[in-house]
């Protein structure tokens, strides 16, 4: 093929077709000062340069890949980092509390502070059937409304699990409440009928967890 049949069959102009055989960049031959290209090397030379694009578009396409898969470990990595975050963190004191954590919050057994909530004497809410307790409500009720001797006439002994036999020598003798309880001395205690060193042994416990003993 001539030059100009090149340009033709490749839709570029003679120029072009000049400046590529000038750089060396398509197969040709020289006769008599003219430039001759053959159809098979034309051929060859056409399907290595859509092997060679071929080729970029691949590696086009593999940094693209590349690019999105660190994009996704870089937000991996910001997602792990807030979920030890959250782990870590301390008690949020706008976010609800369950009957345990606020049962250590107040420094009491979980039945009584659900005993208190059965009473409404506890600032609480239920959520599908269970109690939640509003961190800051609890901290304003403690302070602000009742003192340590309030709360503790408030703990009543029915709402603690006492055996049967103790809940009968408190009964005998009128006590109601953790707080009368702890007015008594244990050897006063110990002399009420049927009462025995089990049942001394398990009210001791049962003040010791409340933060208070027998009286001396």
């Amino acid at each position: 093929m001539t030059t100009n049949e090149l340009a033709r069959f490749l839709k570029v102009s003679v120029q072009t077709i000049k400046t590529m055989v000038h750089r060396g960049q398509l197969p040709y031959s020289m006769h008599n000062g003219r430039y001759y290209f053959d159809r098979k090397h034309i051929y060859k030379w056409l399907d290595s340069q859509k092997n060679k694009q071929q080729m970029e578009d691949n590696n086009d396409a593999i940094i693209e890949v590349l690019s999105e898969i660190v994009t996704r470990l870089s937000e991996l990595k910001q997602l792990i980092e807030q979920i030890k975050e959250a782990e870590t963190a301390p008690i949020d004191s706008e976010r609800p509390i369950k009957i345990k954590e606020a049962a250590a919050l107040l420094g009491f057994a979980p039945q009584t502070i659900y005993g208190m909530t059965h009473r409404g004497e506890i600032p609480h809410f239920r959520k599908r059937g269970r109690l939640y307790f509003e961190k800051k409500e609890l901290l304003e009720w403690v302070f602000n409304e009742k003192s340590k001797n309030e709360l503790a006439q408030q703990i009543k002994l029915e709402d603690l699990n006492v055996s049967v036999r103790a809940k009968y020598a408190l009964k005998n003798v009128g006590i109601k409440t953790i707080e009368e309880l702890s007015q008594m001395t244990k050897k006063d205690f110990s002399r009420i009928r049927n009462v025995g060193q089990k049942t001394i042994t398990e009210l001791t416990e049962l003040l010791k967890e409340h933060g208070m003993n027998w009286k001396s």
